[in-house]
């Protein structure tokens, strides 16, 4: 993707257990140095929502932004457990975003020098129990 474009990918539900995934990007050989990663989970496709926004659509546990190139991820919790039934008793340990009241898509925007090319490798991951 160019630089400063969103993309977006469905959520996918987290088998049981656990309870979450992870949306991690790697790098390949044609990362670009300098690389920005910003991720967001949300209900809107293609948005970020970053401490900016005023609209309300931000919260902290969905967002964040890495500088490094290697392993930038969110955690995705997709079903409660314990006592975790929302974002406010899940806290800080991801982001909710049930399976039950979606779709939630995952944004990613990259930001890097111009003049730079490349691409970073995506995947789903198994989070926590």
């Amino acid at each position: 993707m160019s630089s400063g474009k969103i993309g977006y990918w469905t959520v996918i539900a987290a088998p049981n257990p656990p309870v979450s995934v992870n949306f991690i990007q790697g790098q390949m050989a044609i990362t670009p140095a300098s690389l920005v990663t910003e991720l967001s989970v949300s209900k809107c496709p293609g948005a970020i929502f970053d401490s900016s926004d005023t609209s309300g659509h931000y919260v902290s546990q969905c967002y964040s932004r890495w500088t490094t190139t290697n392993n930038p991820s969110i955690p995705i919790y997709t079903m409660p457990r314990f006592s975790w039934t929302d974002q406010a008793s899940l806290g800080a340990r991801g982001c909710w975003a049930p399976t039950a009241s979606g779709p939630w898509y995952v944004n990613v925007r990259w930001t890097y020098p111009a003049g730079s090319g490349g691409g970073n490798s995506l995947q789903w991951g198994p989070g926590s129990w």
